[in-house]
């Protein structure tokens, strides 16, 4: 849930003119923003399972992301592959072309959405009752 807010920001930001004062203090940001999404990693198998209703996170990712599913692709698997052009290769900041346009963090953001939109109801309203008392702890 952290990741779709930090991709609306990349997004807004890569949006703005090359020149923007925005675009230049965000700089720094970049790799914050990275960290956050990185976090999604472990969670998505996670979530996976419950989508699924099965215990075997390895089960819901396909071969290319380490998981038993073959060659088909998993429920996560589009997560991933929307993160990845977002990420760098290294995972630790925002890559270039995300940096520059608005496409590659927006459609992160909607393979999350969809992805959530799989999850049981009341274990979604449970984890968005706990993301707000969080952020009103903090």
């Amino acid at each position: 849930m952290d990741a779709r807010s930090v991709l609306k920001e990349i997004s807004e930001i890569a949006a703005t003119p090359l020149d923007s004062g925005l675009r230049f203090q965000s700089r720094k940001l970049w790799p914050a923003f990275a960290k956050t999404l990185r976090e999604v990693g472990p969670a998505a198998p996670v979530v996976a399972a419950l989508v699924n209703g099965g215990g075997d996170s390895e089960a819901t990712l396909s071969e290319l992301y380490g998981g038993t599913a073959g060659n088909s692709t998993g429920p996560a698997d589009r997560v991933y592959a929307g993160l990845g052009a977002v990420l760098t290769t290294s995972g630790r900041t925002i890559g270039g072309l995300a940096q520059n346009s608005p496409a590659p963090a927006d459609t992160a953001r909607a393979a999350i959405d969809d992805f959530l939109s799989k999850v049981p109801k009341q274990i979604y309203d449970e984890a968005t009752a706990f993301r707000v008392a969080r952020a009103g702890a903090a």
